[in-house]
């Protein structure tokens, strides 16, 4: 039987190995723009920032603050994640989108990320490339 802390935190209710932990531990490559998605959730609930930012480009890498996200990252009790909706541009397979709510908490204050995030595919790997809250 699974206890709480061996679930994955991005709500898939699998064992955190079998789940996001094979893309943030064991450098798997996730085959989706959602499971990379949910990863990157996962990763901030671990204060994981380093795959936070390997696993970005374009826009979303430059205006990228380690140390903010970080201290964002830490700073938050991270409740829970719900994916809303997953697409993949119709015209361009290598381009998705995913809308998410991160619910958390700072300083004991409800918070809910609400964002339309876009992926890019390249050379057979998902990066976070833009988003929209």
């Amino acid at each position: 039987m699974l206890k709480n802390k061996d679930i994955c935190p991005c709500g898939s209710d699998l064992n955190y190995d079998n789940c996001c932990g094979k893309y943030i531990e064991k450098q798997f490559i996730p085959q989706t723009a959602e499971d990379l998605m949910r990863s990157r959730y996962t990763a901030y609930t671990k204060t994981n920032i380093d795959y936070i930012k390997k696993t970005m480009i374009g826009p979303a890498l430059k205006s990228f603050d380690y140390q903010k996200s970080k201290q964002w990252a830490k700073n938050s009790l991270w409740i829970k994640l719900e994916v809303i909706n997953h697409k993949l541009n119709k015209k361009d397979n290598n381009t998705a989108f995913v809308e998410f709510k991160a619910f958390y908490l700072i300083n004991n204050l409800p918070q809910i990320l609400n964002e339309i995030s876009e992926f890019k595919k390249i050379n057979g790997q998902w990066f976070y490339y833009s988003g929209k809250q």
